[in-house]
């Protein structure tokens, strides 16, 4: 976030409400055409701010041959030049294959308003919340087919972004300035029956019941109106306690209250019911340890993929070490940009040590320095320590870093040495992998960049284990949940996650993509035992816990995955949102319905296609009318979708377990 508007000297890229772009000066730069405003937007909202040609060509010049579309493409750059003026080139900066918005010169609003929904100043979110102004790209329509999957994706995830964004303000304000928070937050989808229950509590806790109570008439005539539904049972033990003039819930404490009472691993494994393992709600001992984000201290914002990859490779190099316990790097991540308390975050993920670090990079050069610190005993630094290397001993760096830790810590412990990990040949194919890495999991536009991304640095490295794996990623979640055909999607990253497997068989993750890839191809025994082996070559892998978890419920064995979702949420207690409709689907089939609605309504996974889970568990924990009303909001996104359809697409290897759910689907209304 800028700190202050009137200082920034930069562009200013506005792409919510009406396009508009504003110079340094502050004066409106005039960009005529519509594909012109959607190549800036589509620019702007990529990983990284960055997109290849080909696939920027596919997006606006879709419907016109190859040839002509990369003349378009040409044609719609130059006289995007010319209209940015003689300083254009500050804003587009032109790469071999690729073009990129250079966000060190220009601010966009969307990015302000994702970066600011992550803060906990209030200052920053009410700057975040004051960039909210209208739809994303409102005035641009272009007619092109790929270009509106893409605008339908990034409009959801902007929407995401502001429901965080409001929450947490409506959680930090007070008053009426926490009022007019939770009706910006109500107006974002008025039928999210939370939002209303925070709006009802905030005119509670602002002395106004009256208007609490009438909050409550209209939310009951909406639901009934739009969906022939009551309101849920919290939103009406809410209104019946206000009404009765008692004490409700009011706000919840700051989040960092909150976790000075316990560690955030247990409140997410207490939400799984009876089957948490005793073992897991232990505190770990002395082998424990966390590695936070490393700091781009390079001044290009562009390189911060670079440090977010180090700190990633830091964190599977221990995770491979026997004898450590090492937290994912999605719940680390969280603590990104934020002031450091390392004997809190200690607390918080209930580990002893705490590794911290920065990087600098150059086109020939590196610095980092790492340091460690025994933040649950002391909060002193055990080592520091600078490497100044060129900039090809990367992966030399990556490995003394992570000697450095094991014997700082194996001399109390008696840790195995360091296994070795395979590196990559080329230092541009490990590049592109980098940028690619969880790029499936946010949009169809990100996943199909990923994969050009991928598929170029597998030329540069035909042996380069991760790219492989990676890259049937992007082939299997193509089909999954970006709309691709099932073939060759399937059986082509079933032959890549292969091929990474053969390339290097002590890879984890190589290891449970294959294992995913054998249960869509109905190999169960074959599937068992690439996941078996993921779990000993890596114990730390909290990603291939959750994998497994799915594994077990198409496999027949809910108890054993609801035990595994407890184990990734042990090594991953900020997990990412599919590790919540991973749970809920695993406590469905273990018969815990009630638990299984309150994981599916957390807001990580609420508005995906997980309402179909939800509306699964509703229905077979006797809630029938909320079932319903839930099954409507799925099918209001996914209009398509059929029982029959997902029950052939899954791998059941019993088929009374797809009976189970073609039952508890049916009963909630959803459509044959």
């Amino acid at each position: 976030m800028r700190e202050n508007d009137e200082t920034w000297s930069g562009y200013w890229l506005f792409l919510l409400g009406e396009f508009s772009l504003t110079a340094p000066g502050g004066q409106a730069i005039a960009i005529t055409g519509k594909k012109n405003r959607a190549l800036l937007a589509v620019l702007a909202l990529s990983p990284a701010q960055t997109m290849t040609r080909e696939r920027l060509a596919g997006l606006l010049w879709g419907a016109s041959g190859e040839d002509q579309a990369r003349n378009s493409q040409r044609q719609s750059l130059a006289v995007l030049r010319k209209e940015l003026g003689p300083d254009g080139s500050k804003l587009i900066r032109s790469l071999d294959e690729s073009l990129r918005l250079q966000t060190d010169v220009v601010t966009v609003d969307c990015l302000e308003i994702v970066a600011g929904s992550k803060s906990s100043d209030v200052a920053v979110l009410r700057d975040a919340a004051a960039r909210c102004q209208g739809d994303l790209l409102a005035g641009v329509a272009i007619r092109e087919e790929e270009f509106d999957e893409w605008l339908a994706a990034e409009r959801s995830h902007l929407v995401a972004s502001q429901f965080r964004l409001f929450e947490r303000l409506a959680e930090l304000e007070a008053g009426q300035a926490r009022v007019a928070a939770a009706e910006r937050l109500v107006a974002l989808d008025p039928l999210r029956e939370s939002s209303q229950r925070i709006l009802m509590q905030a005119y509670c806790d602002a002395g106004e019941n009256g208007l609490a109570l009438k909050q409550y008439e209209r939310v009951r005539e909406l639901l009934f109106r739009e969906l022939n539904v009551e309101p849920a049972k919290e939103t009406q033990d809410l209104k019946e306690r206000i009404g009765k003039g008692l004490e409700t819930s009011g706000r919840s404490p700051p989040a960092d209250e909150r976790r000075n009472g316990e560690p955030l691993y247990l409140s997410a494994l207490t939400s799984l019911g009876q089957n948490v393992p005793s073992n897991l709600t232990a505190t770990t001992g002395k082998g424990s340890i966390a590695v936070l984000p490393f700091i781009n201290m390079s001044g290009d914002p562009e390189q911060e993929f670079f440090t977010d990859g180090l700190t990633e490779d830091i964190i599977t190099d221990l995770s491979n070490v026997p004898g450590l316990f090492v937290i994912a790097r999605n719940s680390t991540s969280a603590y990104k940009g934020r002031p450091t308390d390392v004997r809190q975050i200690a607390r918080d993920l209930g580990v002893r040590y705490i590794l911290e670090g920065s990087a600098r990079r150059s086109e020939t050069r590196l610095r980092i320095n790492v340091q460690l610190s025994d933040a649950a005993e002391s909060g002193m630094h055990v080592w520091a320590e600078r490497f100044d290397r060129q900039l090809t001993d990367i992966f030399e760096v990556q490995d003394e870093v992570t000697r450095l830790v094991v014997g700082s810590i194996s001399g109390k412990l008696g840790v195995s040495p360091v296994p070795e990990r395979y590196r990559p040949a080329n230092l541009e194919a490990y590049d592109l992998c980098v940028r690619s890495r969880n790029q499936w999991s946010i949009s169809k536009s990100a996943n199909d960049e990923a994969r050009s991304l991928l598929e170029r640095a597998i030329l540069f490295d035909p042996g380069y284990c991760e790219a492989h794996w990676q890259l049937a990623n992007t082939m299997i979640f193509g089909w999954q949940l970006w709309g691709g055909p099932q073939e060759p999607n399937r059986s082509d990253a079933l032959a890549l996650a292969q091929r990474a497997v053969e390339i290097d068989p002590n890879d984890s993750t190589a290891r449970c993509t294959l294992g995913y890839m054998l249960l869509y191809d109905l190999r169960w025994a074959e599937a068992e035992q690439q996941y078996d082996a993921a779990i000993r070559l890596n114990p730390n892998n909290a990603y291939a816990f959750a994998d497994i978890a799915y594994f077990h419920v198409m496999n027949g064995k809910p108890q054993e995955a609801v035990q595994a979702v407890a184990r990734a949420l042990r090594l991953n207690p900020r997990p990412p949102g599919w590790y919540f409709w991973i749970t809920g689907t695993a406590q469905v089939a273990n018969g815990q319905y009630a638990d299984a609605v309150v994981t599916l309504r957390r807001e990580e996974t609420y508005r995906s296609a997980s309402r179909r889970m939800l509306a699964a568990a509703l229905a077979l924990d006797g809630r029938v009318s909320e079932a319903q009303a839930e099954a409507r909001l799925f099918l209001a996104t996914s209009p398509h979708w059929r029982i029959s359809g997902w029950v052939e697409a899954q791998p059941f290897k019993n088929p009374g377990d797809a009976k189970f759910w073609t039952d508890a689907f049916r009963l909630a209304g959803l459509p044959e």
